[in-house]
Formats: structure tokens, C-alpha cells, sequence
């Protein structure tokens, strides 16, 4: 079902080329880098958009999922990993901020729980 929802765009070289450099100019260490320009977001969102919007996510959502795997979009800055290794994460990640409702109905954003949900 994963393929089905979201599928991985075409790896952007010319963002992994500019973010390497940056990457390499802050001695590898700057997890921000993954955010210049909001590039990396951006370029994700313009192919997801519509799919992240049937399921209940928003751009907030594919910023936080960019967040948590950080570390693995350096490792694709770096050429550890390939694009698609790193999209798997990246959707894997997405997906899990949602819930199957009915089989066939598709997915629903999870409701958050806060502090008052365990009161």
C-alpha cells in the first residue's frame, strides 16, 4: 500500500550538489543544512502535496518527518545511501503519522494525543 500512496520522485541532483556543498563547508556536522533554502521540503512537497493532503498530513508534517530523519538525508547528501533508501525512510515516516480507517477507505491523519488525553 505504501507505493500506492506516495511515489518516490526523480532524485533532485542539482539540490543534492548545492546541500553537499554546504555540507561539506560546515564540516559535515550541520543537520540544518537538510533546511537551506527549504529546498529538499519544498521539492518533496510540490511532488507530494495532493497524496499528503488526501491523507490528512500537511507541509508541517513532511518538515517534521525531515527533522526526525535528518540524519538520513546527510547520509544521501553524503552518497551513503541512495535516493530511494532515503525516500523509503522518509515515507515510512510519513505513513506512520497515519492510521488505516477501513479497508479501502484509505488513511486518516492519528489524533495527537496531549496531556489531557492521559488526565
Amino acid at each position: 500500500m505504501v507505493n500506492s500512496i506516495l511515489q518516490t520522485p526523480p532524485e533532485p541532483l542539482d539540490i543534492k550538489k548545492t546541500l553537499r556543498t554546504l555540507y561539506e563547508a560546515q564540516g559535515r556536522k550541520a543537520k540544518y543544512i537538510v533546511f537551506a533554502g527549504n529546498q529538499l521540503p519544498k521539492y518533496l512537497w510540490d511532488h507530494w502535496s495532493e497524496d499528503l493532503h488526501r491523507i490528512g498530513l500537511k507541509w508541517q508534517d513532511i518538515l517534521r518527518s525531515l527533522s526526525r530523519n535528518s540524519d538520513k538525508a546527510l547520509a544521501w547528501i553524503s552518497g551513503e545511501i541512495s535516493w530511494k533508501e532515503f525516500i523509503d525512510f522518509i515515507i515510512q515516516d510519513l505513513l506512520s503519522q497515519t492510521t488505516e480507517v477501513e479497508e479501502g477507505k484509505g488513511l486518516v491523519k492519528r489524533k495527537v494525543k496531549t496531556l489531557t488525553d492521559f488526565l
